[in-house]
Parts: structure tokens; C-alpha cells; sequence
């Protein structure tokens, strides 16, 4: 088949799986963790600063927790407060996936810092940095999706659907897509 042809077929082939009633009229799309880590460590590290501190977030690690609709992000943490040395240690988040349907991208939104460990830091300057964590780490991901459809993959850039459910299973991330109503 010739490539044009072989496009015009694909996208047919695409559109046809797209139109056939399924499940409740769902599309299923499972992202493995290598998928997801491979999209999310490319924009880090991460720098929020201040006159007052600078605190960099980098080497993420996703984590896929069985049975939960969050995904969580271990990262690597320097934070420097003005006058001070710099301290080290991790910080983990976590976030909703949201689905931006026009752009074919997933997106984790409402990220939390739920958890910091950095050396040096009182009880009450750990919570601190947790918000200030926060802040960046939403900020960050309101432009930098954890996935992304293919828009080569004809399949993938036909389905624009509503998102109908997240979830985590057996350490993947299972997405379900609905058809949007009109």
C-alpha cells in the first residue's frame, strides 16, 4: 500500500473502533510506568525561588499505588533559605489525573506535598516547604502533562473522549475514556 493510502486506512481503521459500540461505548487506555516516568522526568528538575529561598525538585520517581486514583511522585529536594545552607532530602506528592480532551493529554492536578523529609528542617519549616512544594509542583503541571495521546497513533488521535474513571492496576494506569455527549 502506498503511505497515503496506508494513512487514509488507518484512519478509517481508527474511526471504525472509535464508532463500534464498546463497553458502555469506553476506550481503554493502560499506561505502564516506564511510560509515564519516561514523559514526566523530561521537564525536571523543577525551581521555584524567592528573595527569601530557592527550592529545586528534581529525579522524580511515579509510584502506582495499587487501588488508588492518584498518582504519586517521589522527588529529590534541595532547599535553600536566604542566610542559610542548603539542606537535601525527598519530598512526596501526589495528584489527581485530569484529561485535557482537546490536546489528547493527562494532566495531575490538585498535586500535594503529603509528605517532606529534608535534613535540618524543623516540624514547622518541613510544612513550609511542603507548601511552597506544592505550589510549584501544581504550577509545573498545568503545563507539563504526565502523558500525552500520540497524534501519530491513528487510534490515539482519533479518540477525544470524556474522562470516565482512573484507576491503578496491577502497578499500571488504567484510563477509561467515554465517548462525549452532543
Amino acid at each position: 500500500m502506498k503511505p497515503k493510502s496506508t494513512a487514509v486506512f488507518q484512519a478509517c481503521v481508527a474511526l471504525a473502533i472509535v464508532l463500534i459500540p464498546t463497553q458502555a461505548g469506553a476506550y481503554t487506555i493502560t499506561l505502564t510506568l516506564p511510560d509515564i516516568q519516561s514523559q514526566v522526568e523530561k521537564n525536571f528538575p523543577v525551581t521555584e525561588s524567592s528573595a527569601l529561598y530557592s527550592l529545586t525538585l528534581k529525579n522524580p520517581r511515579v509510584e502506582l499505588k495499587e487501588g488508588s486514583e492518584r498518582v504519586g511522585l517521589i522527588v529529590d529536594t534541595t532547599m535553600t533559605a536566604l542566610g542559610s545552607m542548603a539542606t537535601s532530602g525527598v519530598v512526596h506528592i501526589d495528584g489527581a489525573i485530569g484529561y485535557l480532551r482537546d490536546k489528547g493529554e493527562f494532566l495531575l492536578e490538585d498535586a500535594v506535598a503529603r509528605q517532606v523529609e529534608l535534613e535540618g528542617i524543623s516540624e514547622p519549616g518541613q510544612r513550609q516547604v511542603a507548601q511552597i512544594a506544592t505550589m510549584a509542583l501544581r504550577e509545573y503541571f498545568k503545563k507539563n502533562p504526565i502523558y500525552r495521546l500520540n497524534p501519530n497513533d491513528a487510534s490515539e488521535a482519533v479518540i477525544k473522549s470524556a474522562l470516565k474513571s482512573v484507576k491503578i492496576q496491577d502497578g499500571k494506569l488504567v484510563v477509561e475514556l467515554g465517548m462525549p455527549s452532543f
